[in-house]
């Protein structure tokens, strides 16, 4: 019977997880910067960890969520900026603390990435606990060009700010 019920409550929290993540507006097109200010956009589209969605912090302050196939566009003067994921405590990937210099002018695309792998395999779908012995959680932060970036943020949504 606590089997059953851990099930069921493991179920529903996935599918919170899916609803909440379809809710922004499709990815349309990209917005490009004025000489005084920087755009940086910041997406996410693994498999692992697919209904949790880690807290993205800016310089140490909570900007939003990231959900699973989900995009954030911010809008910052240049200068040095640290990017920071914070997994839930019962979510084992290591979080990302990546540093990036913004100049005036410029839009800016950072793909963050979360995976599990085992024997250097990458294994996706796959609930926030291993489910297989020896099995290890990784992240990682990806500068990218437009070209790299758009066929990825077209399929995305939009997240808004906490």
């Amino acid at each position: 019977m606590l089997i059953r019920c851990l099930y069921l409550v493991s179920f529903i929290i996935c599918l919170q997880g899916c609803v909440a993540a379809g809710k922004g507006k499709a990815f349309q097109s990209i917005e490009y910067a004025s000489s005084q200010e920087a755009i940086l956009y910041l997406y996410r589209d693994d498999d692992t960890a697919d209904f949790r969605k880690p807290d993205i912090l800016i310089n140490g302050k909570q900007v939003t969520e990231l959900p699973n196939k989900t995009y954030y566009r911010l809008v910052l003067a240049p200068g040095r900026y640290n990017i920071q994921t914070k997994w839930a405590w019962d979510v084992e990937v290591p979080p990302i603390d990546y540093d990036l210099e913004l100049v005036g002018g410029e839009t800016y695309f950072v793909r963050l990435w979360a995976g599990s792998k085992d024997e250097g395999l990458i294994i996706t779908g796959i609930p926030s606990y291993p489910v297989m012995p020896d099995m290890s959680f990784f992240s990682a932060a990806f500068l990218q060009t437009e070209d790299e970036a758009i066929p990825v943020l077209s399929k995305t949504r939009a997240v808004s700010a906490n």
